[in-house]
């Protein structure tokens, strides 16, 4: 059994700890190198390129499709600004969404007059009659959805969806936040025209480094431009891809990380994820026996995430007790995500988050459970 002082931490959906010995490792011999080398003279293939190529072997596109950027906020604004949007559009998307998407939706609602469509729920996915709804009456031209909720870990049920806006000419937009590493590799990914994920969630990096994978034939307007350490002598910022998307110094530290990452999920995903949907089921099932626990999580997900909440106290109080008696790291409030919330019936204060990876124990998992069973009341 682990001490009861152990750190357990349970917040992976946040950012991934603890981060893998190969990647570690790595880490720490780039610290022991002059930085970007990349971008002097040293001859051969970039890391730049070498995650490029990593990511579009699991996505099965063109490498040139894959521009990496400073996170996921910033591709989301990227694809999202960058369609050029204007009064009379509508963009469809659910109240399950980050505020990576909300925010900059409500941004070009205000300055620009779009209209925003939400899809209505249907337990703990979204409805695709209520998008068929939305595309036969408004002017749709872009659907941004995430694949998992990052609250409930709810998968959204975002292929059938995208399938009937493909058929409809309507742009795609995913946010894979939350299960692109964990899932075993879909054949579905060629359904989204934008797919945007970071380096610190299911991948097990470090964050500052994320990709943006836009379909070739699909042209966004440039967002931020700037420095490329390459064709400095042009006076506007390259236009061919996978420039066209990349803008300012990468952190070449989170570049070579997330090469080691990616190595290692495509050398282990189907076993992690295996092991992950282990450990929730384990730990859902007996939570459920908890009759002062509320869970807002479906019984089966694509991500180790659970969420819930304590009656008779609010989230925060459960994440301070937990902390304090266990030493346990998770997240408590509204994840980001606000208007999901109501929608699920768990009010203004958020849910009590806990995530799992696989480096996660059943034995950890006992030591939740008795913790929360002192909340009976």
């Amino acid at each position: 059994m682990l001490s009861e002082k152990t750190l357990i931490y349970l917040n992976n959906a946040a950012v991934a700890w603890p981060i893998p010995e190969k990647v570690r490792n790595r880490i720490n011999s780039v610290l022991a190198k002059p930085p970007m080398i990349e971008r002097s003279t040293v001859s051969g293939e970039s890391i730049s390129s070498g995650c490029r190529k990593l990511i579009s072997s699991i996505l099965n596109c063109l490498p040139e499709e894959v521009s990496l950027i400073p996170g996921v906020t910033y591709g989301l604004n990227m694809a999202i600004l960058g369609l050029g949007l204007t009064s009379g559009d509508t963009v469809v998307t659910s109240r399950w969404e980050h505020n990576s998407v909300l925010r900059p939706l409500f941004k070009l609602k205000s300055e620009k007059a779009i209209q925003i469509g939400f899809i209505e729920s249907n337990g703990n996915s979204i409805d695709l009659d209520s998008f068929n709804y939305l595309i036969k009456n408004f002017k749709v031209s872009a659907i941004i959805l995430s694949s998992a909720s990052n609250v409930t870990g709810s998968a959204s049920g975002w292929q059938e969806i995208f399938k009937t806006a493909r058929e409809n000419g309507i742009v795609t937009i995913l946010d894979a936040s939350q299960t692109f590493g964990i899932e075993v590799i879909p054949s579905d990914w060629e359904l989204a025209d934008i797919i945007v994920a970071p380096s610190h969630k299911a991948v097990r990096s470090i964050p500052g480094i994320a990709f943006i994978r836009i379909k070739k034939l699909l042209k966004l307007n440039q967002v931020f431009t700037g420095g490329t350490g390459i064709y400095s002598q042009l006076t506007e910022h390259p236009v061919f891809i996978p420039l066209r998307y990349e803008a300012g110094t990468q952190s070449y530290l989170a570049l070579e990380a997330f090469e080691e990452a990616l190595l290692r999920v495509i050398d282990s995903c189907q076993q992690n994820m295996e092991t992950i949907h282990g450990l929730r089921s384990f730990f859902f099932n007996r939570l459920k026996r908890f009759d002062f626990i509320k869970l807002f999580s479906p019984e089966k997900s694509p991500t180790g995430i659970i969420s819930f909440n304590v009656s008779g106290f609010e989230p925060s109080e459960v994440g301070d007790i937990l902390r304090e008696n266990l030493n346990l790291v998770c997240r408590t409030g509204l994840h980001c995500a606000p208007l999901v919330h109501n929608t699920i019936g768990a009010g203004d204060t958020g849910t009590v988050r806990l995530s799992l990876s696989e480096f996660n124990t059943r034995d950890e998992i006992e030591i939740v459970l008795s913790e929360l069973e002192k909340f009976r009341q």
